[in-house]
């Protein structure tokens, strides 16, 4: 089936907070304090933030659509908007969620791909992101996709500090032509 990539607007913070909370739940729900998750929640995916971030020209929300629902989203810090863990080359993934129901079907590798391009868009040499060191699934999915764990970071999640994985991943700049 097809699916869409495409920025984040103003009329998608709704719907986008809606999957946000949901996916957030679903990924974090066994390991993690339910009041932690309800309050990492309200800050990180409230009207305003979401907002602040649709309007930061160093930050960029993609959504990706299948049958006309949205079925996940990725959201990329570059320069002022990366986190202190990542150098000037590279373009931060800060999140990628999708729908319990589009696990599966390449729309992750799909939003990977988006991300390489808009990096390369951006002249920066790598991709990196922070993951939870429980989340055995995520870390598998990122080493499909040609990461590699390359470190640890610091992640307050609620006021409870995580020291979560790095992992990076070198992009190509010229078209690769198979022999």
């Amino acid at each position: 089936m097809f699916a869409a990539v495409r920025p984040a607007n103003a009329r998608d913070i709704a719907p986008l907070r809606e999957l946000a909370r949901t996916t957030f739940i679903d990924t974090y729900a066994e390991g993690c304090d339910a009041a932690r998750i309800e309050a990492y929640i309200a800050e990180a995916y409230s009207h305003q933030a979401l907002g602040a971030a649709l309007d930061d020209a160093d930050i960029t929300v993609l959504l990706i659509e299948r049958a006309g629902e949205l079925a996940g989203f990725l959201q990329l810090h570059a320069d002022d908007a990366r986190t202190a863990t990542f150098d000037a080359d590279t373009l931060e993934i800060a999140r990628l969620y999708l729908d319990r129901r589009a696990q599966g079907a390449g729309l992750g590798a799909r939003l990977i791909e988006a991300a390489a391009e808009h990096a390369r868009t951006l002249n920066k040499r790598r991709l990196g992101l922070g993951v939870w060191r429980q989340n055995d699934r995520a870390i598998r999915f990122y080493q499909r996709q040609g990461f590699e764990i390359t470190g640890t970071h610091r992640f307050d999640f609620a006021g409870e500090i995580h020291h979560d994985y790095t992992m990076h991943r070198t992009l190509s700049h010229h078209l690769e032509i198979p022999a």
